[in-house]
């Protein structure tokens, strides 16, 4: 049984890394081939990436941008599965640097600083057509109200000389 997410298969992993790389990061019994065990490693890797992406959509797009990304699935935008690959590749190093070359703090440091331009929107999640959307939700959960915070009546404006309360 191949590991699967919500948004990334073992196939995108292997695109993205080797079939050896993987059994080599995920085999702990030794035996050259992905057993249960190591698939299961492979699993739980790949949803603690989307898991921590996740986190991060749900707090820039709020609950209906998390719901929104989580109808996709495996089509989600090749935005988000580079990302959650990406947080993937990162896992994989810190179990097994040996097998995985590369700086990985260095590449956390890239990956956030990605989320950290998503929050900001320096960058959007590019979706397959215009008609399918995802926007920030900038009031989700929220109460938007004016005047007093003890009464939801909004106060007349009231101006005196140029100078007014409100």
């Amino acid at each position: 049984m191949a590991a699967t997410g919500a948004y990334v298969t073992h196939a995108d992993v292997t695109r993205r890394i080797s079939e050896a790389i993987v059994i080599e990061v995920f085999d702990d019994t030794g035996t050259g081939v992905l057993d249960a065990e190591g698939d299961a490693a492979e699993q739980d890797c790949i949803l603690d990436a989307e898991s921590d992406l996740e986190d991060h959509i749900r707090r820039i797009y709020g609950a209906g941008g998390l719901d929104w990304l989580r109808d996709q699935g495996t089509s989600a935008p090749r935005s988000i599965k580079r990302i959650v690959l990406d947080l993937f590749e990162i896992r994989c190093g810190i179990r097994h640097p040996q097998y995985i070359r590369g700086d990985w703090v260095m590449r956390d440091k890239r990956v956030r600083a990605q989320l950290e331009q998503l929050r900001v929107r320096e960058i959007e999640i590019a979706t397959a057509s215009s008609s399918d959307t995802i926007e920030p939700a900038i009031t989700d959960g929220s109460t938007v109200r004016s005047g007093d915070p003890d009464s939801t009546t909004p106060k007349d404006k009231v101006f005196l000389d140029g100078l007014g309360t409100f």
